[in-house]
């Protein structure tokens, strides 16, 4: 929220304003909120800072703010995200009593359509196949689409479906890297961290290929339509019969994506 009275100079970091280009996917309340106190605080800053280019382009063009004033940080991921040991992340969720699974890490609200990765792994019956789903994140805003068709599933297959409020730190390196798929199913983001943190501990991953997510082109052939259920589920069987190599994207991933690097792309920026 900005200060009422400006007493020193600002730097303000607006990861996203999803709200103005998928209304419909945000109440009518958190949409007004959200955008007078963002564009308040974008305007009144000394520097402007976002990380994608696509959240650039759309503040800008929301805003009236010239582009050359939106400075573009990128999202990283930590370099323990490259360091997991596997063997202690697969006997950590065997003592959960969870065998091979899909994984989904993210808070459940509408824009990030956990509801069709849900109808993805009940029309394809992976859990008659062995494997369970997994949902990572706490709830933000309602989902009656999703809540509707969870409910509706026979007592067995809910049975192959976790959903966990939140993780630790450690706790969620394990979850990722003991994963056998990554399904990331949002249809906008001004970043998405969770694909590259999947990316990064090398399993394979599918995200979407639109908004901020297309900048992520080492997913290649995983970058699909994720409203389409058919293409997400002929990437998910393609995925978990083949399982294609991904240590080149965690290397990409890596070079890219890292502390290090930021800083040394954008220390001088600033100065």
């Amino acid at each position: 929220m900005p200060d009422l009275i400006k007493n020193c100079k600002n730097i303000i970091t607006l990861h996203d304003i999803l709200f103005k280009d998928y209304p419909e996917m945000f109440p009518l309340h958190y949409r007004i909120v959200k955008n007078i106190l963002f564009k308040l605080s974008a305007l009144r800053s000394d520097m402007l800072l976002t990380v994608s280019q696509y959240s650039r382009d759309r503040i800008a063009y929301h805003y009236g703010i010239p582009k050359d004033k939106i400075f573009v940080t990128p999202n990283a991921v930590s370099d323990d995200f490259f360091n997991i040991d596997a063997k202690i992340a697969h006997q950590f969720i065997q003592n959960k009593g969870i065998g091979k699974y899909l994984l989904y890490v993210s808070r459940i609200e509408p824009r990030k359509n956990q509801v069709t990765l849900l109808q993805a792994f009940h029309e394809l019956e992976l859990y008659k196949q062995g494997y369970d789903l997994v949902f990572i994140g706490r709830r933000t805003l309602p989902t009656p689409n999703f809540d509707h068709l969870l409910y509706s599933l026979n007592e067995t297959e809910l049975k192959h479906i976790h959903i966990f409020n939140q993780v630790d730190y450690e706790e969620l390196k394990f979850w990722y890297k003991a994963a056998a798929l990554f399904v990331y199913p949002a249809l906008a983001e001004g970043f998405g961290i969770p694909p590259i943190e999947a990316g990064a501990v090398g399993i394979p991953c599918i995200c979407s290929n639109k908004t901020a997510m297309s900048d992520f082109s080492f997913f290649g052939k995983n970058l699909v339509e994720v409203s389409n259920i058919e293409d997400l589920k002929r990437s998910i069987i393609f995925n978990l019969k083949f399982q294609p190599e991904v240590k080149s994207i965690s290397e990409q991933i890596h070079k890219k994506y890292n502390w290090q690097t930021e800083v040394a792309t954008n220390n001088l920026l600033y100065l």
